[in-house]
């Protein structure tokens, strides 16, 4: 074939398997260790609503959640009785692996890790640092909004594709004071809130 001669060429199906299968290899893993930080004792399994992106390749600020539980009422019976002295010594929590601590070890802070919930703080949440995205800010209320959180750039980003109903009685749960938050996750950016006043529990995932 002459030198500068282009040709399209067909990747063999075994190779094309071998691709899908590393892509939902990497996909479950995901999924899992997000389910595997979630306090076992706040009993969160069967989101009652449910959006999100995924893709093998990343981190980079290309996968996305926004989910919304139904809070069981013994465990918000739990969390009225004791709040802070309950939410902060979930032992499925406590007892998680210090994937950070490992991280810092092995290749320094900014390495990849997870976290389960343990830092638990009452609510409203504030908007800072933890709370917007770096880089892709959209400033324009006082109050936390969505897409900050998600460092959506325009209004066609992740948050558009979330039911406006669901995004407003979020809102409601994280400027008011009925209810507990956490930052854990991947490298502490993801967001868990508990409200049995509401009976609900919203957990946000970014990377």
């Amino acid at each position: 074939m002459p030198i500068g001669h282009w040709a399209l060429r067909e990747t063999p199906k075994a190779v094309r398997h071998l691709r899908i299968s590393i892509f939902l290899v990497l996909l479950l893993g995901a999924c899992s260790k997000e389910q595997q930080t979630l306090p076992d004792e706040l009993q969160l399994s069967d989101p009652a609503y449910e959006i999100s992106v995924s893709h093998a390749f990343g981190p980079g600020g290309i996968n996305h959640a926004f989910k919304v539980y139904d809070l069981e009422a013994d465990v918000g019976r739990k969390i009225n009785q004791s709040g802070l002295g309950f939410l902060s010594k979930m032992e499925s929590a406590v007892n998680y692996p210090d994937e950070k601590n490992e991280a810092r070890k092995e290749g320094g802070y900014f390495g990849p890790y997870w976290t389960s919930y343990t830092d638990w703080k009452p609510l409203p949440i504030p908007k800072d640092d933890n709370w917007i995205r770096r880089a892709r800010v959209v400033a324009v209320s006082d109050q936390p909004i969505v897409e900050e959180f998600f460092g959506d750039n325009d209004s066609q980003g992740f948050t558009s594709t979330i039911d406006r109903s669901e995004i407003d009685k979020f809102l409601e749960v994280i400027r008011g004071k009925e209810g507990y938050y956490s930052y854990g996750g991947y490298r502490e950016m993801n967001l868990l809130v508990v409200s049995p006043h509401h009976a609900k529990a919203y957990y946000l995932f970014r990377d």
